[in-house]
């Protein structure tokens, strides 16, 4: 960041630039179902298209419904979870994203489908239906996706998860950058953020992440191994499992990649691994190859055909009855289930099952927004110490909570707040940042972080 400092605005839903504003229809103050609109040169585009897709029915803003494009930051459903509901309505205008943001897409939002209790022919018509609307694009490579207009569009790496993307948007009068959301430098699968940056013409505005914007420190590499080691030798002393919350994407690789590590190390350590869900081994075969992301030290695995991604005992459930089959093994299990905030999908039997016995352990690996059923469950972690266990209502019950409660923010994918103001500081000449998708908190700490 250099010259004069930037305008930092917090909470504000409409910020104009020259010859344009972005108007946030969800995600000004909250980390859940960002959508941000960009009024720009006589046209609309959405930056994303966040919902919970297990709502029902899927709410959307009406200017959702008449944007000229979308573009795609990454898959979190947070972020592109109300597509199915555009095209129900006919939706046809082009979605712009990456290779393996559309891979990703495609495959989680058909897993919410079958999960929302649709048939083969839903999920075909959406794939097919997105198919026809998905425009693929390569990362730091300019392209103008509308004839008549001088509007340019560059996706550059944002780290998170694979294939994740911060979005430059470029008219003579204006430059833009939409942040998505950036992951720390220490990934060692989804790789670090774009850090070069042309300065041949200010940012007018930057539309800036800030989920993490209030967390001083994250877990080294060698401390987030330490604890899963830990994890797994007290699961295996009181034979009981551990279930993860978490997307399947991107997080879920994370976590096998430190697994890997740590089994390498000590095969003691060596436990069967279940994806409960059908989607999980699909998205690594069906997006890009893998080199193309990982760290060195993946890097230096593959060259020995020995893949970071993949461990023994790893497997995926694929049918709705196999999850009761899961908790009666005998065996220490860890369990990873889709939809890591814990509000719908099959998490919640598994909760239902795991949270009233001391022995198993519940294992937070994503950030969990306030009001979520997740963050509930870890505010009660010293739950299992009491006389009298907390509850948690679960699908109309309510769950005594007597389960062991574990977090790992290392693998929350999220920078912290030295992360962004790094970030920003490698971006020339700024105007204005506006930040979003954050808590009020978070905000006010990294927008004092930001400013002299």
């Amino acid at each position: 960041m250099t010259n004069s400092q930037p305008t930092i605005i917090t909470r504000q839903e409409e910020i104009p630039f020259p010859g344009g504003r972005v108007r946030f229809l969800n995600g000004a103050d909250t980390v859940q179902a960002t959508m941000t609109l960009v009024e720009i040169d006589g046209l609309t585009m959405l930056v994303d298209c966040g919902a919970n897709p297990f709502q029902t029915p899927v709410e959307l803003p009406d200017e959702a419904f008449e944007a000229d494009a979308i573009l795609l930051t990454h898959a979190h459903m947070d972020h592109v979870g109300g597509i199915p509901r555009l095209l129900t309505s006919g939706f046809f205008a082009p979605v712009f994203a990456t290779d393996t943001t559309l891979a990703i897409t495609r495959i989680a939002l058909g897993e919410c489908i079958r999960q929302n209790g649709g048939e083969h022919r839903d999920v075909r018509a959406f794939s097919g239906g997105l198919d026809h609307i998905a425009r693929s694009v390569g990362f730091d490579s300019p392209f103008k996706p509308f004839s008549k207009r001088d509007i340019e569009i560059t996706f550059h790496p944002a780290g998170h998860i694979l294939g994740a993307a911060s979005i430059e948007i470029k008219t003579e009068q204006a430059r833009l950058l939409f942040s998505g959301d950036i992951g720390p430098a220490t990934l060692p699968v989804a790789g670090a953020p774009n850090d070069t940056w042309k300065n041949d013409q200010p940012f007018d505005l930057v539309v800036m992440e800030s989920t993490r914007g209030d967390v001083q420190a994250d877990q080294s590499r060698m401390e987030i191994e330490a604890a899963l080691a830990d994890m797994i030798r007290t699961a295996q002393a009181q034979n009981g499992h551990i279930v993860v919350p978490a997307s399947i994407i991107g997080r879920t690789q994370e976590l096998i990649h430190y697994l890997n590590n740590i089994t390498e190390r000590d095969d003691t350590l060596q436990i069967p691994v279940a994806l409960d869900t059908a989607m999980g081994l699909r998205i690594a075969n069906d997006t890009p190859p893998l080199a193309a992301f990982v760290d060195e030290s993946g890097l230096a695995k593959l060259s020995r055909a020995d893949d970071p991604l993949n461990i023994d005992g790893l497997y995926t459930v694929r049918k709705t009855k196999d999850p009761k089959k899961l908790r009666e093994l005998d065996k220490t299990t860890l369990i990873v289930t889709g939809f890591g905030s814990c509000d719908s999908g099959r998490i919640v039997s598994q909760l239902i099952e795991l949270l009233p016995y001391p022995e198993n352990t519940v294992l937070f690996i994503g950030y969990q927004a306030p009001g979520s059923v997740g963050r509930q469950i870890i505010s009660m972690s010293d739950g299992q110490q009491e006389d009298v266990a907390p509850t948690i209502q679960l699908n109309d019950e309510d769950i005594p909570v007597r389960a062991s409660i574990r977090t790992l923010p290392g693998l929350y994918a999220h920078a912290t707040q030295p992360g962004l103001v790094n970030w920003v500081n490698q971006l020339p000449n700024i105007k204005q940042i506006a930040l979003h998708h954050g808590t009020a908190a978070a905000q006010d700490a990294l927008a004092k972080a930001l400013s002299p």
